[in-house]
């Protein structure tokens, strides 16, 4: 379009209403949080997530078990996935302190007793599930972070687009009341 004016919305003319000068900072807004706070919800929620996820395998040591069991004969602790058939097995570790402990944990389906399996245990020697990789734990925060980028995206477009509705309704109305005072001097001489 050759006509068009760039900002005409700030510059000073006649038929320029309030209105029209609340819609541009309207669209300045909303595009400063596009641009600006959709990034940093992301970049925040995903480090967030991640950091949440691999706290809990800061505190974790992998030691070598001894498998003295297996309890692969109770069909319910057997779980079979595709290509990952996993069992409980019955397992010895030893402690830091130096103390022997007996618990249960997950290990492949073809573990029988006298193999070594590795296992998590925390700071007193109990098992623990093993900790989230770092892979997993910056992907599920890079998800989450670009769902949250998206969120804010949506939210300004819509508080946008609600706001915008409302000066439509205002600028309506105001151009009924002037039509109301204009009309009857125009019909008078007809």
């Amino acid at each position: 379009m050759e006509g068009t004016i760039r900002l005409w919305r700030w510059r000073r003319n006649p038929p320029r209403r309030r209105s029209d000068i609340a819609e541009g900072w309207l669209g300045l807004a909303t595009g400063l949080v596009i641009a600006l706070g959709a990034p940093l919800a992301g970049a925040a929620t995903t480090a967030g997530t991640a950091h949440i996820m691999l706290a809990p395998g800061t505190d974790l040591n992998e030691t070598a078990a001894l498998v003295t069991g297996s309890a692969a004969e109770a069909d319910a602790a057997t779980v079979g996935h595709p290509g990952h058939d996993r069992t409980v097995v019955t397992v010895d570790w030893t402690t830091p302190d130096g103390t022997t402990r007996t618990g249960s944990t997950w290990a492949d389906a073809s573990t029988r007793p006298g193999d070594r399996v590795d296992v998590w245990i925390d700071d007193s020697g109990e098992l623990r599930r093993p900790p989230v990789a770092t892979t997993t734990a910056w992907a599920a925060g890079a998800l989450l972070g670009a769902s949250a980028a998206a969120g804010v995206c949506l939210l300004a477009v819509a508080a946008s687009a609600g706001a915008r509705n409302r000066l439509d309704i205002r600028r309506t109305a105001a151009w009924e009341r002037a039509w109301a005072e204009a009309a009857p001097g125009w019909s008078q001489h007809a």
